[in-house]
C-alpha cells in the first residue's frame, strides 16, 4: 500500500480484500497501520457509487473520499 504509483482505486481494491479476509474494520486498520475512518473511506469506494463521482475520482479531480462518497449518496 505503500507504493506510490498505486491509485485510490487500487489501494481500495486491497482494502476491500483484506476486509473480506478479516471481516473487521480493526483488524484491517492493524494491518495497514491506517486508522479506522480511513479504512471505512476506502471500503467506500468500492461500494457503487454514481459514475459522476467514480469519474471525477478518476480524472485526479477530486481525491477526497468521504465528499465523494457524500456526492454519490447525494445523487443516489
Amino acid at each position: 500500500l505503500d507504493r506510490e504509483e498505486l491509485s485510490v482505486e487500487e489501494v481500495a481494491k486491497v482494502v476491500r480484500q483484506l476486509y473480506d479476509a478479516e471481516g473487521d474494520i480493526g483488524k484491517v486498520a492493524a494491518i495497514v497501520k491506517r486508522s479506522k475512518p480511513w479504512v471505512s473511506k476506502h471500503l467506500a469506494v468500492t461500494m457503487r457509487w454514481d459514475y459522476r463521482p467514480r469519474q471525477l475520482l478518476e480524472q485526479g479531480k477530486c481525491d477526497d473520499l468521504e465528499l465523494l462518497g457524500a456526492y454519490s449518496q447525494w445523487l443516489g
